[in-house]
């Protein structure tokens, strides 16, 4: 809570301006000091929800946190953040509630169900493949080229693609 007087010159205690949500005072009012101070906007990436003197706080940051921004900062409401983002997943207390902060999911995670799909539809998909998968598709891949890279050269029949 904050003392909203200030000792004006003439010796009497005098109520600071009062700010409206979004608004924060331009200097300290309170326990006697200021008095001087008027109402300013909050400065980008802060933000204010009440009436006062109160200065403006910072704005959360979602990207921060791992989680999806849902609806943006703006002078007289903080930030929105939604689910996690892809690869992350909430920790839970056991009461049950959600952490603001997101952990990463570890490898073989098969507890979280945020962890088994890691990605969004329509975004790119990592795959992991063992040493022998790996093997066999860049000797397919040598292969084929190989073939194209002979039919490239020569005129064979065997290269004739109708």
């Amino acid at each position: 809570m904050y003392c909203t007087e200030f000792l004006h010159s003439n010796g009497t205690c005098v109520a600071c301006p009062v700010c409206l949500p979004g608004e924060q005072l331009s200097e300290d009012c309170g326990f006697g000091d200021g008095g001087e101070g008027v109402c300013i906007l909050c400065e980008e990436g802060k933000f204010s929800t009440e009436t006062g003197v109160a200065p403006c706080r910072r704005c959360t940051q979602c990207r921060l946190l791992n989680r999806l921004l849902e609806a943006t900062c703006s002078p007289t409401s903080d930030a929105l953040c939604g689910r996690c983002l892809p690869g992350y997943y909430e920790l839970r207390s056991m009461t049950g509630e959600a952490e603001l902060l997101c952990v990463p999911c570890y490898h073989r995670d098969t507890v979280h169900r945020e962890c088994l799909l890691l990605t969004p539809q329509g975004s790119k998909t990592l795959v992991l493949i063992g040493s022998a998968t790996a093997s066999l598709i860049f000797g397919v891949a040598l292969l084929l080229w190989n073939v194209w890279y002979f039919c490239y050269l020569s005129t064979s029949v065997f290269c004739l693609f109708d």
